[in-house]
């Protein structure tokens, strides 16, 4: 539903989700929906929330959103409307006109859809796309959710060598490569969740040790790519090879994942050819 993806859990769904998503953005705690014609319905839904059973006395809670065919169309308004009403709540429950905004950080978010208005707090903190592995900045790099949503759809489950040979900076076949591993994606990075204190960081820990057992194990097939990436590799050195090449020269694996363009019969590789090539 309007790029999002609504579903049923407790705490430790919040730290399952974070840990093993590969082509979700984040992970939002939906905390209540309702009407806004106007500022006074938004103002008064939001206060209407229980923040306090999330936010600290001196949790830091920065407010952004959007809205669309809604006639509250003014994000800043909205932002500010938010951050008024949420800011009235807590500082009822805490006993206090001015909240120091000095601890963990607590992202509220908002979305204002055909009026109306669902609230959110953001268990994941950076987009899952960063999945701890790239180095350093490329230049315009595939996201790494996006890379992990083209070899989804290339049906490629670690069974065969993986052939990509416009990898660049490899961020396909790494995906590819924790794909064949079956290692979660999450592994490598931290979460706000973590450090908030109106969450459970307990689900994290010990998410984190089962998934580590289970990276050990081989995966079924190792991931081959056809060119020399510049970034960091971790957890997949063993099962990427990264020649250099020029790509007609080189012979491709037996069999890879692929993508079908439609016609019986036909497949092609999944690749990520550079602009105007």
């Amino acid at each position: 539903e309007n790029g999002r993806v609504h579903c049923d859990g407790t705490l430790a769904d919040i730290a399952r989700l974070n840990i093993n998503l590969r082509c979700g953005a984040r992970v939002l705690l939906e905390l209540g929906s309702f009407p806004t014609p106007d500022f006074e319905s938004l103002f008064q839904g939001v206060a209407a929330l229980p923040w306090e059973d999330y936010i600290p006395k001196d949790g830091e809670f920065p407010v952004k959103g959007w809205s669309l065919n809604s006639a509250l169309h003014s994000v800043p308004a909205c932002q500010a409307i938010v951050k008024k009403a949420s800011a009235k709540r807590l500082g009822s429950a805490y006993g206090c006109e001015t909240l120091p905004e000095t601890g963990s950080r607590y992202q509220i978010q908002f979305a204002i859809v055909k009026d109306v208005a669902t609230l959110y707090l953001d268990t994941s903190g950076e987009g899952l796309y960063k999945r701890g592995y790239r180095a350093r900045n490329m230049g315009a790099p595939l996201k790494e959710t996006l890379a992990a949503a083209l070899v989804t759809l290339s049906r490629y489950r670690g069974k065969d060598p993986f052939c990509d040979p416009f990898c660049g900076s490899g961020t396909i076949p790494i995906e590819a490569a924790l794909i064949a591993k079956n290692r979660a994606p999450g592994l490598d990075r931290s979460f706000s969740a973590q450090r908030a204190e109106g969450f459970c960081s307990r689900p994290f820990g010990a998410l984190y040790r089962c998934r580590l057992r289970r990276r050990g194990l081989p995966g079924p097939a190792p991931a081959a790519v056809l060119d020399l990436p510049r970034c960091a590799r971790r957890g997949v050195d063993g099962n990427c090879r990264f020649p250099s090449g020029k790509n007609h020269e080189r012979v491709p694996p037996r069999t890879t994942g692929s993508f079908s363009d439609g016609r019986k019969g036909t497949k092609s590789p999944p690749k990520n050819p550079p602009p105007g090539s």
